[in-house]
């Protein structure tokens, strides 16, 4: 199915070979009836020997033999046609005694006048809908953001070795929320197994490595783990463990 439209000026009426005599072709008569209803918005008084109607938007009033003698057509044919056209839901057709009262329906379809006024509101309208949605995805982006920069911060702190925030921030924008979430978890403990910061990573490696995934060891687990003898040691850092004296 084609679509868009080619503006055709009623005054293609007025051309040599739209008047050139001759029997209509079904689409010939059917760009005809196009082009005589009415297209104003405003109805129109048709006077009809002693009768005055009312012709209104995308209406004819113009009897089968009128039809006829336009197209060169017999009135059966202009009939036949016309069923033709509304079992295609083409056009109503409704009789006023002295002549045919013909519709085109959804002509709006083939106004260029209306069907312009209509696309220029859908576009304002979907101009409209799209920068309301722009709106909210950028909305959508910074409240992102704030919590990817709070999420960060939280980390930067608890890790407190800073060194290249910059490429840090931009690692852990790209970090899965599973693997943020390890971080959380295993991150206390392994601050408390490197208390003295130098020894610590720095936390561009730490995060480039995936160290959170790794085993994190205690360095006086490690220490007492090669020398056992130094166990009564780790005892004697226990408060429940230490000698009490009682001065009496």
């Amino acid at each position: 199915m084609k679509n868009g439209y080619v503006a055709l000026h009623r005054k293609i009426q007025d051309h040599p070979f739209y008047k050139e005599k001759r029997e209509f072709s079904k689409y010939e008569a059917w760009i005809d009836i196009l082009m005589e209803v009415q297209h104003s918005n405003e109805a129109k008084d048709v006077i009809l020997g002693m009768k005055v109607l009312k012709c209104f938007y995308g209406e004819s009033l113009k009897s089968l033999k009128t039809w006829a003698k336009r197209w060169n057509w017999s009135a059966s044919k202009v009939k036949r046609f016309f069923d033709l056209l509304k079992k295609m839901e083409q056009i109503s057709v409704k009789s006023e005694t002295i002549t045919t009262r013909l519709k085109v329906l959804n002509y709006h379809l083939y106004d260029p006048k209306r069907n312009g006024s209509e696309t220029q509101m859908k576009r304002k309208r979907n101009g409209s809908e799209t920068e309301a949605v722009t709106d909210n995805n950028e909305k959508n982006v910074n409240n992102e953001n704030v919590t990817l920069e709070n999420e960060f911060n939280k980390f930067w702190n608890i890790y407190n070795k800073k060194e290249d925030r910059k490429k840090c921030l931009t690692k852990w924008k790209r970090l899965k929320q599973v693997d943020k979430d390890k971080i959380f978890e295993t991150l206390p403990a392994y601050i408390k197994s490197t208390p003295d910061r130098q020894f610590r990573k720095y936390p561009a490696t730490y995060l480039n490595n995936e160290s959170w995934n790794n085993e994190i060891i205690d360095p006086l687990e490690e220490e007492l783990r090669k020398n056992p003898h130094l166990e009564p040691l780790k005892r004697l850092d226990k408060p429940e463990n230490l000698l009490r004296i009682d001065n009496d």
